[in-house]
Formats: structure tokens, C-alpha cells, sequence
């Protein structure tokens, strides 16, 4: 079974905090558009 992505997986290969991943993943107004994008595009 292959390994689960976790935020913090995300965080680590994106250079951001797991905080700013997870509030980017709920779409949270102080994450930049830029940044939003990057995360949802990679994973």
C-alpha cells in the first residue's frame, strides 16, 4: 500500500509551514493567491 501525502509531505517539498498548507487547502483569505495555487497545482 503506498505511503499517505500529508501536509506536512506537502509542506516540506513546497518550502512553506504545514500552517500555511492546511489553510491554503481551506482556502483561507491570508494565504496568497500565488501560494494557493502552488499548493493545489502539486497535489
Amino acid at each position: 500500500m503506498p505511503k499517505k501525502v500529508t501536509i506536512r509531505d506537502i509542506a516540506s517539498e513546497l518550502g512553506l509551514s504545514a500552517m500555511t498548507v492546511s489553510l491554503a487547502l481551506r482556502d483561507n483569505p491570508r494565504i496568497s493567491g500565488r501560494d494557493q495555487s502552488r499548493i493545489k497545482q502539486g497535489y
